[in-house]
């Protein structure tokens, strides 16, 4: 099992109730938007999966299991499987969870600086009819092509 995941702990999903083919599930998705994955749980699940609090390790919770379940209760294994599964949804705040929340906003950082770049370079054009990119230049064109002149009479005329 990946470092960081001894004690798994749930990030904050979204539950909801599912049926089946004429079984009771319980859905589970990320309301964050950091993975597309659903995950639909049986009921009995749920017992195992509320011991993802961070504070239980593998061996504790399948101590806990035992006491509750008998002889029914899932094996370090099975916990175990049940862990990595849900690791590599992104459902744990784990280490793989950090490097995926890393990539996604690694992403979002610099195409909001890509456009806030493209639309500043238009205030300049439009205000002072000076381009501010190449991009504002053949714009520039468009409009003196269609008879406007930008600059600062733009919006008065």
């Amino acid at each position: 099992m990946e470092e960081g995941v001894e004690r798994p702990r749930l990030r904050a999903l979204e539950a909801f109730p599912v049926e089946q083919d004429g079984e009771r599930l319980i859905g589970l998705r990320d309301p964050g938007g950091f993975t597309d994955q659903i995950a639909l749980l049986p009921i009995p699940l749920l017992d195992l999966v509320s011991l993802f609090d961070g504070e239980h390790t593998v061996a504790e919770m399948c101590d806990i299991l035992a006491r509750r379940r008998g002889d029914e209760a899932p094996g370090p294994e099975d916990i175990a499987k049940v862990v990595e599964r849900f690791d590599e949804a992104g459902f744990l705040d784990s280490p793989g969870f950090a490097l995926r929340k890393g990539r996604i906003e690694g992403v979002i950082a610099p195409e909001t600086a890509a456009h806030a770049a493209g639309t500043s370079a238009l205030l300049p054009m439009l205000t002072l009819g000076v381009p501010g990119s190449p991009t504002a230049a053949v714009l520039l064109g468009g409009l003196i092509m269609w008879g406007l002149q930008p600059g600062p009479m733009l919006f008065v005329e």
